[in-house]
């Protein structure tokens, strides 16, 4: 039986969520460290809005959507406007000290001898996150330890078992995909340090773009050092999760490079490594692809995205790549994204100075 245009665009996209649900699924299950756990929230919660908005069927309680709505749009927080992302951040920095401030007795309090801001790193110095921006993409600010804590845990199990119910719902009529785990979680260290006071910043830039930069690179890390081991290479959910961080950090780039010229074209100068990653970017970022990437649907205007020339069951994402960037397939497409993505993780790694890093063991 050949079918149709439509059942195959239906068909085909039924399968990626599936596979998507199963590969967070495996993960969520099989890794509970509680850094982990923080920072795979915003990527179940894009899952979950993603599928409900398919299916156009409210899955998550009305109570928490709105929540989850803005713990999954965090991942794209570098695609607004600087300002906002200016007056975000800041916001939570201050909350960060004030919080940090106030366990100090008065007379240590205005000495800027607390810590309020804690990186996270791998064993070989990578940047993998932070607190202040766990505290941005979750929504922690005000809280007490114990309620972010409870927090964290609630979010996780609500979307959790959100996942779950898709995936039964799926295995009733589908047959349920392997998912190899392939790696071992890294063994995290950390680095506490003051905004207001430090040498890790790049002293010729204000607090906001260090923050902004240091939350791109927590973020592209991430996934990079973390996610990425623990998954086959040929995994989509894993290609597809790469590429939305890939994105949003060039978008990152953009945005800070246009805040610089703008605002402080003195500062230019020190940006020239972000005009070719801009460059590259352009070729490989495009709408077609990018609006497929982003949400669950190969059609558009009711029409299946790719066509009889490029589709076949066999392929990753079934000739999807083919069709939007003229026959390039799957894996050389991949060396250039990851190309890009180190190029960007090299060019913020090094506005920081790490040389006075001591890092210590959690």
């Amino acid at each position: 039986m050949v079918e149709s245009k439509e059942a195959r665009g239906n068909i085909s996209t039924v399968l990626l969520i599936q596979n998507d649900c199963e590969s967070i699924k495996k993960l969520v299950l099989n890794f509970h460290d509680s850094i982990f756990c923080m920072q795979i929230i915003p990527y179940m919660a894009l899952f979950c809005r993603s599928y409900q908005e398919y299916i156009e069927t409210e899955l998550i309680g009305s109570k928490v959507d709105s929540e989850i709505y803005d713990i999954r749009n965090s991942i794209k927080l570098y695609s607004q406007r600087y300002g906002k992302n200016k007056k975000r951040f800041l916001a939570v920095d201050e909350g960060q000290d004030e919080e940090y401030k106030s366990k100090l007795r008065f007379f240590l309090k205005n000495m800027n001898v607390h810590y309020n801001l804690g990186i996270y790193f791998t064993e070989n110095k990578k940047i993998i996150g932070n607190t202040q921006l766990l505290e941005s993409m979750l929504r922690l600010h005000g809280l007490s330890e114990q309620e972010k804590q409870q927090k964290c845990f609630s979010l996780g199990n609500h979307l959790a078992s959100v996942i779950g119910s898709v995936s039964n719902g799926l295995a009733s009529s589908l047959v349920v995909p392997q998912i190899a785990i392939k790696g071992q979680l890294p063994r995290f260290s950390y680095y506490d340090l003051n905004t207001n006071r430090n040498r890790f910043f790049n002293r010729y830039f204000e607090k906001d773009e260090n923050l902004f930069l240091l939350h791109m690179l927590s973020n592209i890390n991430f996934v990079k050092y973390v996610l990425c081991p623990l998954l086959e290479r040929d995994n989509l959910w894993m290609f597809r999760i790469k590429y939305i961080s890939i994105y949003h950090a060039y978008m990152g780039i953009v945005r800070i490079k246009s805040h610089m010229k703008n605002g402080r074209a003195e500062m230019l100068d020190l940006l020239k490594g972000a005009e070719p990653i801009i460059e590259e970017g352009e070729k490989v970022f495009v709408s077609k692809f990018r609006n497929c990437m982003m949400h669950y649907n190969l059609s558009k205007d009711n029409k299946f995205t790719i066509s009889e020339r490029n589709f076949s069951w066999d392929k990753p994402f079934f000739g999807l790549i083919e069709e939007c960037f003229e026959g390039v397939p799957y894996e050389v497409y991949l060396k250039r994204l990851e190309r890009l993505g180190d190029k960007i993780e090299d060019f913020i790694t090094k506005q920081f100075n790490f040389e006075q890093i001591h890092l210590k063991e959690l």
